[in-house]
């Protein structure tokens, strides 16, 4: 018996490590988020999902592999999604665009994002869907990738159908089915919209038969997370504490935008801060990455029948590799203590962190260098010429804490300060403040520069053209080199 008894707890012992390997390997899950942000009178928890991932990523759960935009219809789309990613620090992740020529309707919060947060990525330099889908997918390791879908289906639909191609010898449903281990897909009613008054709105609007066709004509599994789950009129909602953030986080800015423009379809009145609002897209990518764990039961037997006109119910008549998500967690509890706090990450911190240490900051349009020419306190900060033993021209970048800096001169011991919220006011420096944001400046890289965006005032660091002339803030503008700068560590 006691043979026995080791042997077993041995054979368990070795089960439990064969599980803590598996996922200790899998806990970075590669991610392709499909989404449809910035889409003119849409919904802004896609935002909220991008948020999200990126808050799972800063956890080390989840890697981003790429964002695609399924809709056309703005072409500062792609560029609001460049900043949120850069705001993140992850401004190299790519970027598709729905195949097909682009276009430009209505402002929306999209646009707000384009003009308070910097990015690089625009409708001129952004691949097409297809083509990007392929590119990536051919590089990743078989049966690991996990796509969400927040919005419409058309990507889907044109991967599948797609043919061989420089980035690989197969076809589109062979390459998936390759590389694909599986996909989540927010849209419908279960288990029927049939006795809704419409089709859910992803479902019914992704073309005719094209949620159809890219269901059924998936070789992998798909998981749905219908309206029904993430519903503000089913108790889950994220809520005020977003207004938190200030203008200095993308979230706040975006939410707070579509709350002073809501589309009617919402039902709400205008209002100048952040409310409840529903949290579909957010689950989505929450149960891709994570699962659904206690959080959701899953109902497994059957598929989903899907219409042209994208009304569904779901089929027991035989199985597929299909489910649905239902509630089982309290939504209102779920929504507060685990996606608001992922909704609202900042920036991800390191104790390694590359700005760390003594720095000379110069800017990429006249290759001049941030000083200051004055011990006194409150003195403009100025552009200089290199002189290597000036200590004027000499920064210590403090931080990140909570995702912002401090630059402290390395003379004065004074800490670059934005005076006013007024563009074009020169930028100076001053004792320390602790509670001063606008001492605390967010570092976005850039390609082989970086912005600096002061947290107060949400402006950016602009260069002039003389010598000797104030540095000052103004607005993004995406094409100045005047905003771009090096940081490089002093010898």
């Amino acid at each position: 018996m006691f043979f026995r008894l080791l042997r077993d707890v041995a054979a368990s012992l070795v089960v439990s490590f064969a599980l803590l390997i598996s996922a200790t390997a899998s806990s970075s899950t590669p991610i392709i988020f499909d989404t449809d942000l910035g889409t003119p009178g849409g919904d802004i928890d896609d935002l909220g999902a991008l948020a999200v991932l990126h808050g799972l990523s800063n956890n080390n759960e989840a890697r981003i592999l790429a964002v695609m935009l399924d809709h056309n219809q703005n072409k500062q789309a792609l560029s609001a999604v460049d900043a949120v990613n850069t705001f993140y620090g992850r401004g190299n992740i790519k970027i598709g665009r729905r195949d097909g020529s682009l276009r430009d309707n209505a402002y929306n919060y999209a646009d707000r994002l384009t003009e308070r947060f910097s990015y690089d990525i625009n409708a001129d330099n952004a691949p097409q869907a297809t083509s990007l889908y392929r590119q990536i997918l051919a590089a990743q390791q078989d049966n690991s990738v996990v796509i969400v879908y927040t919005g419409k289906t058309f990507n889907l639909e044109n991967l599948l159908n797609s043919g061989a191609d420089q980035y690989s010898s197969l076809g589109g449903k062979a390459l998936v089915e390759k590389k694909v281990k599986r996909i989540h897909i927010m849209g419908g009613h279960y288990p029927s919209s049939y006795d809704k008054s419409s089709a859910e709105s992803n479902f019914a609007n992704s073309g005719n038969c094209g949620t159809r066709n890219a269901v059924n004509n998936s070789p992998v599994p798909l998981v749905f997370n219908g309206f029904e789950v993430g519903a503000i009129e089913k108790g889950y909602a994220t809520g005020p504490d977003l207004n938190s953030l200030g203008n200095s986080h993308p979230v706040q800015v975006g939410y707070q935008y579509w709350f002073q423009n809501p589309p009617s379809w919402a039902q709400f009145l205008q209002a100048n801060t952040i409310g409840d609002w529903s949290i579909w897209d957010q689950i989505a990518v929450y149960v891709a990455v994570r699962g659904s764990g206690d959080s959701f039961g899953e109902y497994v037997y059957g598929y989903n029948d899907v219409a042209c006109d994208g009304q569904n119910y779901w089929n027991t008549s035989s199985d597929k590799a299909q489910r649905y998500l239902t509630q089982q967690a309290d939504p209102e509890t779920f929504a507060d203590s685990v996606i608001q706090p992922l909704m609202m990450s900042q920036p991800k911190s390191s104790e390694s962190d590359q700005y760390a240490g003594i720095k000379r900051i110069n800017d990429r349009w006249q290759s001049q260098y941030l000083s200051v020419s004055s011990e006194t306190s409150w003195q403009d900060t100025v552009l200089a010429g290199l002189n290597a033993d000036w200590w004027s021209q000499q920064w210590v970048v403090e931080g990140p804490v909570d995702g912002f800096y401090r630059l402290k001169n390395r003379w004065t011991n004074h800490y670059l300060t934005a005076r006013s919220e007024s563009e074009w006011d020169a930028v100076t420096t001053a004792d320390l403040n602790e509670s001063w944001g606008s001492q605390q400046w967010v570092i976005e890289p850039t390609g082989s520069s970086i912005r600096l965006r002061n947290r107060w005032t949400g402006l950016y660091l602009s260069s002039a053209e003389g010598e000797w002339d104030s540095a000052r803030l103004a607005e993004l503008r995406s094409d100045w080199s005047s905003q771009k700068w090096t940081i490089n560590s002093v010898d």
